[in-house]
């Protein structure tokens, strides 16, 4: 591949690649300890990305895992729902993202019951206490404009050729499909990147985490309650070390840090509202994760895992009398709910640092936009946990 062919114009890429501490890869030992824990693994050849949302204290080394997510797949436009009653983008950093927000919402419910170390109320709205800090971490670079150049250092030659000599037109303002033109940067992107897959209406991930570092992960809902926006710090990120390649690590530290947010400055007015840029810092790890395609094998039989899991911490007790739990999913013996309570039992109190020796999770497993095994007829039943 020629990367003189994909090198922005005027960018030069002479930066300091930061590479994770040994505080930082504690914590992405402890998220991949937790996903080993909950057991729900792709079958074999298979691969699939993981993320995870932890907070960190100026107070403590440890972390407090917040919300984790798997999966590689999306629905398709032809297929979604009219109701509304199924996920979109089962990508794992969406998931991971969607479970972050439910914790953020419960640990409101809890700083108003007793208190959190995490959260605070200032003037009627809720923020981070002095020192808290939000990171984010991906077990692979995120599909989209950050991913391009990573991508193509490691297909074939025909393909790459093909994708050289293929120039479909693109019109200003509109998104472009997959990896049409993806020697064009700064352009938006919709999943997925096959160009033989059925067209999505779901953005990259590249450019949702672009549009986070502006407006904040809580979303619409949760600005009513943190309506200065909640912030990623850092986003770690793996594989890229393990292609020893310093050129191309490089060249992907740079696409990371324009495509997450660095290519928002500049475009759009700061001084306007609550929401301003937060560029998240990015640093790679060395530490592999245990069911990427780069561990499970490239250029193998291997394909993508159709199941995603999304898995939040701290769930609410029931409360079914009380409004104020509306948010608490049901635990209902009678329930057919595929959420179930997990308890976490780590080597330490890292996973959890606010509730003592145990740690009480909850997680879904999700397959085409739908709660594994809940049949047709029962998706648009009330009592049905509305998790995510």
């Amino acid at each position: 591949m020629d990367f003189g062919k994909l090198t922005l114009i005027g960018m030069s890429f002479n930066h300091q690649t930061q590479e994770s501490s040994s505080s930082d890869n504690s914590h992405i030992s402890l998220l991949h300890a937790l996903y080993f824990k909950l057991k729900v693994f792709p079958q074999p050849s298979q691969y699939t990305v993981l993320a995870a949302f932890y907070l960190t204290s100026s107070t403590r080394p440890d972390c407090h895992i917040i919300s984790l997510g798997t999966g590689t797949k999306c629905l398709p436009e032809c297929r979604l729902p009219s109701q509304g009653e199924a996920i979109h983008d089962s990508h794992a950093e969406i998931l991971a993202r969607r479970g972050a927000i439910r914790w953020l919402l419960e640990e409101i419910l809890r700083e108003r019951d007793q208190g959190s170390q995490w959260i605070e109320c200032h003037e009627y709205m809720y923020r981070f206490r002095e020192g808290i800090e939000l990171h984010m971490y991906i077990s692979t670079v995120p599909c989209g404009d950050a991913s391009t150049r990573f991508l193509a250092a490691f297909q074939d030659l025909e393909m790459a050729s093909l994708k050289d000599s293929t120039v479909v037109t693109h019109s200003e303002g509109t998104a472009a499909r997959g990896r049409d033109n993806y020697h064009l940067f700064n352009v938006l992107r919709t999943k997925p990147g096959r160009a033989d897959s059925p067209p999505t209406l779901s953005l990259s991930c590249s450019d949702k985490i672009a549009s986070w570092s502006w407006l904040g992960i809580q979303g619409a809902f949760g600005a009513k309650f943190f309506n200065r926006g909640i912030y990623i710090r850092k986003i770690i990120i793996g594989e890229v070390l393990s292609s020893k390649d310093r050129a191309l690590i490089e060249l992907v530290s740079a696409d990371c840090e324009r495509a997450l947010g660095g290519r928002l400055e500049g475009g759009l007015p700061s001084d306007k509202g609550p929401y301003f840029p937060h560029k998240p810092a990015i640093w790679f790890t060395p530490i592999a994760f245990m069911h990427s395609r780069f561990v499970v094998g490239l250029g193998t039989t291997s394909t993508s895992s159709n199941e995603s899991l999304c898995w939040y911490a701290g769930s609410l007790p029931p409360s079914p009398h009380s409004p104020a739990r509306a948010l608490s999913p049901s635990s209902s013996s009678s329930s057919k709910s595929l959420s179930e309570k997990i308890e976490i039992l780590p080597h330490s109190n890292a996973f959890d640092t606010q509730s003592g020796p145990s740690h009480i999770g909850t997680a879904q497993v999700i397959i085409n936009g739908y709660k594994r095994g809940v049949s047709p007829k029962h998706r648009q039943k009330l009592k049905d946990d509305k998790f995510l």
